[in-house]
Formats: structure tokens, sequence, C-alpha cells
């Protein structure tokens, strides 16, 4: 009797074993581990998506393509879309010709430095308004969530800054539509990221570079731009996690609602981590040789005032292309006044 039930319960075992089903999921980002949104996406997304999975009879394997080892910064996008990988990191910031209204932070720049707050307000805003779904849809792309803030850019230079003149003639590299914030400074804005930052500074491709500590300190930008302005651009809704679309939509529900859990989980993280480290970044740079500059309020608002309506510019841009530009800024600017920011320009009046 007892082989009996032996073999009994081999067999069943063996049937649940082979209707288990294995789902491999290639992760994407253009930039490395090193960075934040990237080392959480290995650690708390995955691991959030396996503990939501257990019992479901479904099993991840994952690879992982990260660092340019499937697409360089800025080209998640298409290996999404094109089923290249199945989720991963999108940084709109870098795909803002075909994303435009994910650029609504960096065309609002010195407003609120506190990424919790503006990653509410972005997510207030996005709520009420379909098109931001829609865009991503479009490019073969779901939103899975785990939207990400980055803590408040500031201006790390080769040379001193202690007045509004010393900006001009320089070239200061930025990321994406925040070379826009250079209009008007007198300065040469040059397209650059956090991949070719150290070596743009190493070599004199640029003299200065538009970034945020927690990305400028594992990139060790402190010992090529020992000068840290303390500028204040503002935190920046700068991604979100996405899956290929058609993928996501032939996945059992099991793990679809496994990957929105882990997105949502992957977004809380970041927020708690980011907060935590940002202050620190700028004292450890501090601690390992770089000079913090504190420009006044005189100097920020004259920045600020010196550059045209960029807001302006984008929202009837959106306009042009059936976008609601107007009132998505409109409703965002809402949303921080709302929230008592404190704003050095209103950019919808």
């Amino acid at each position: 009797m007892k082989k009996y039930l032996v073999v009994l319960l081999l067999a069943l075992g063996l049937s649940n074993f082979s209707l288990a089903q294995t789902v491999t999921i290639g992760l994407v980002s253009g930039h490395s581990p090193a960075f934040l949104w990237v080392d959480l996406l290995r650690t708390t997304f995955r691991q959030e998506v396996e503990a939501r999975l257990v019992g479901s009879g479904i099993r991840v394997e994952w690879r992982e393509f990260f660092g340019g080892a499937l697409a360089p910064v800025g080209g998640e996008l298409d290996a999404l879309g094109g089923g290249l990988a199945q989720v991963g990191v999108v940084p709109t910031l870098f795909n803002l010709n075909r994303l435009p209204i994910y650029g609504l932070t960096y065309f609002t720049p010195f407003g609120s430095g506190d990424p919790s707050l503006v990653a509410e307000a972005v997510a207030a805003v996005q709520s009420k308004t379909p098109a931001f779904r829609e865009t991503l849809v479009r490019n073969g792309v779901v939103p899975l969530g785990g939207g990400f803030t980055l803590d408040s850019y500031q201006l790390m230079t080769t040379f001193s800054v202690r007045q509004f003149a010393d900006l001009r003639g320089k070239r200061i590299c930025a990321p994406g539509p925040a070379v826009t914030w250079l209009e008007g400074t007198g300065a040469v804005g040059v397209a650059g990221n956090l991949a070719t930052y150290y070596q743009d500074l190493s070599t004199g491709a640029c003299q200065g570079v538009i970034v945020f500590p927690t990305g400028a300190l594992p990139a060790r930008l402190h010992e090529v731009a020992k000068n840290v302005v303390l500028v204040d651009f503002g935190a920046q809704f700068a991604g979100l996690l996405g899956a290929n679309n058609r993928w996501f939509e032939a996945q059992p529900e099991p793990l679809k609602r496994a990957l929105l859990a882990g997105a949502e989980k992957y977004a809380a993280e970041y927020a708690r981590i980011s907060r935590e480290r940002a202050s620190g970044a700028l004292a450890e740079m501090e601690r390992r040789g770089a000079t913090l500059i504190r420009v006044g309020d005189d100097f920020k608002r004259r920045w600020a005032f010196t550059m045209p309506n960029i807001a302006e510019r984008w929202a009837n841009e959106l306009n042009r292309q059936g976008a609601p530009g107007t009132q998505v800024l409109s409703n965002y600017m809402t949303e921080l006044r709302n929230r008592k920011a404190p704003l050095v320009r209103q950019w919808d009046r």
C-alpha cells in the first residue's frame, strides 16, 4: 500500500511540474546597474514579481541586458517596441521626439527639488490625461508604472562660477531637453548623458554638465568637474518601466498582475532610497574633493527669466500635434502650487 502511495505522489508531483510554465523575460536598460533605476530593476522589481507568482505555476527566467548590451541609452524604446526585450526602463527624457508629452517637468525647470512631490504632481496629471499612455502604446510599449523622479539637477563645472556672466561662452553638456535650460545664458548647450559625461569632461568636449547628485556620484564626475554649483533646477520625472505591448497582452493574468505589482514596488523603493541619498551624494562628493558653490536666489531668478518660455513653446507644439499641451502644462503647475512647491517662475502665466 505504501508503495502505491509513493508512486501516486510522484505521479502527482510530475504532473504538477509538467503543468508549470516558464516565461523568459529580457530586461533592458542602456545604463548600467551602477545607477539606482537599473539596480532596482534587477533586485526589487524581480523579487516582487517572483513573490507575486508563488503558487501560480509560472516561473520566470530572467535575462539582463544592461549597460548598452542590447540598446544604448535612449534605445530602450526601440528594443521594447521591437520585441528584442520584454520589459525595461524607458528613459522618457531621451525619447521626447516620440514621447513629447513626457517632457513635462523638463520644460518647467526651477520647480520643486523634492522628488516625491514632483512624482505625485506628475502622477496626478497622468491620471487625468490618457495621452500619456496612448503615446507609449503607439510605440509598441505598454506602461507598467514604476515612474521614477530624479533628485534636483545641479551644474558641475571645470571652472568656477560666482556670477551669471561666468557661463558665457562655456560648453555645457546636458541631457535631452535640459539643453534648452541654457538658452539665453550665453553658454553653449551640448547633448550628453551620464554614459558620456566623464569622457566629455576629461577631453574638454564640455566644461560643465547639468546633472543630478545621485547620478553624478556613482559616475565619479567630481573627479573631472570639481565645482558643484547649486543652481537647483528641480527634481525631474525621467522615466518609467514598460513592456512590449503584444508580449504583455499575450501573458497570463497572474504574470500581468505580478509585473504591475513589481513596477509599483520599484517606484516606491526608488522614491525612498532617492530621498535618503540625495543630500548624502552632495556631502560625499564634497568629502572627495568637490567644492559646493551656493548661488543666491537672484542668480537663480536671473537664470530662470533669461530663458525664453520653453514651457509655453513645448505646450504649443503638443497642441499642434493634437495633444492637450496647454491643459497638461496648466494642470501640472496647478498641482505644484496646490502642494506649495517653491516656484521661481510660473511657466503657465
